[in-house]
């Protein structure tokens, strides 16, 4: 059924003058300083928010072809949704997926539980929060490792919280909650040695001590 416009018609659009827009069935007119009208489109498809710039006027752009996005976008999603696992009707996200874990984990008394739920409640939510799991690619997961390096994280650290990560995704998959495992990243080697500044009596005493040693070699 054809969706039929009230505001957003061919006199009104005619009529913007420069910096005024209509909206409506989420597709946006705007009148531009150079007289053009440019169409974008906001609209919410399964829980994702869209908002993308369709064209203007003058390259032969019109409502039509924000019509036929935003119909391409939920026939898109539509399909998707037939490769959801039976009684699913949106996409994860990853908040909803880790709380599933935790909760998973917690019934059958899943080891270092305490860990796994601070490492997702402190690192992982705040980064991937309302992302779909598909939409989590390996760059994605790079990202969120130099991001951590920023925070100041150690590489240590880091690993232990990828480690979460990845035995999340694992889990989930084997758990049949999603199809495929999360994208995983090399951990890398950590810096296990410590550095240590004596002060300055220990130096004295450690001077004091080598001149005193019989060793000719110290």
């Amino acid at each position: 059924m054809a969706i039929r416009f009230s505001k957003l018609d061919r006199p009104a659009i005619r009529r913007l003058k420069v910096g005024e827009k209509i909206a409506e069935h989420s597709i946006i007119a705007e009148r531009l300083a150079d007289g053009d009208v440019r169409y974008s489109v906001n609209v919410m498809v399964d829980g994702h928010r869209i908002h993308r710039v369709i064209g203007r006027e003058s390259e032969n752009v019109t409502r039509t072809q924000a019509e036929e996005f935003i119909a391409k976008a939920r026939t898109d999603a539509r399909e998707n949704r037939l490769a959801l696992p039976k009684g699913r009707k949106l996409h994860l996200t990853f908040n909803a997926a880790a709380d599933i874990y935790l909760s998973k984990l917690k019934e059958i008394g899943g080891k270092d539980y305490a860990n796994n739920e601070q490492h997702i409640r402190i690192h992982l939510k705040p980064y991937f929060g309302a992302m779909r799991l598909d939409k989590i690619s390996t760059f994605t997961v790079q990202k969120f490792r130099a991001h951590a390096r920023g925070q100041e994280l150690t590489d240590a650290t880091i690993n232990r919280v990828l480690a979460t990560f990845r035995r999340m995704g694992r889990r989930l998959q084997q758990w049949n909650v999603m199809p495929n495992p999360l994208p995983v990243v090399k951990l890398e080697p950590e810096r296990n040695r410590r550095t240590y500044v004596i002060s300055e009596e220990e130096e004295e005493r450690l001077i004091a001590a080598a001149l005193n040693d019989s060793q000719p070699y110290i």
